[in-house]
């Protein structure tokens, strides 16, 4: 067994025999993709996949739709040839680009709270629309005003 463990992690998968948790393909309507991504990221150190592993963890977990558009995105290289930040970059890059800052702080300094929406509820979508303002130290400040 090697020093670093990794004989440990192999038997222990063995042992186990089973994969851990359950991670459905990414659908847009349904989260952020950051969200997605750690949500990938908890199931990979959950079933201690290796890194050489979790390219083809990617691959396999995301879906066939998303896979097309991942292998169009990388074209004309092959996925398998690209590392596993890589090919999250350029994930990132098309579901989530980034929007102008003056822009995502006009929305968050537009939204009110609705009729009967519960004050939980509203600083909740207030900080959910902070994630994308670079507010940096600000933030605490931006959210009580």
């Amino acid at each position: 067994m090697s020093d670093d463990g990794q004989g440990d992690k192999e038997l222990r998968r063995a042992q186990r025999g089973a994969i851990m948790g359950n991670l459905e393909p990414y659908v847009p309507s349904l989260e952020p993709f950051e969200n997605y991504l750690d949500r990938l990221e908890s199931f990979n150190e959950l079933n201690e996949t290796s890194d050489s592993d979790k390219v083809n963890s990617l691959v396999v977990l995301i879906g066939p739709e998303m896979y097309g558009i991942l292998k169009n995105l990388v074209s004309p290289s092959k996925v398998k040839d690209k590392t596993f930040e890589q090919l999250c970059a350029i994930l990132r890059d098309h579901y989530a680009p980034e929007g102008l800052e003056v822009a995502e702080r006009y929305k968050f300094n537009s939204r009110d709270q609705r009729v009967g929406e519960p004050i939980r509820k509203f600083v909740v979508a207030l900080k959910k629309l902070a994630t994308t303002c670079n507010f940096g130290q600000f933030l605490d400040e931006a959210l009580r005003d």
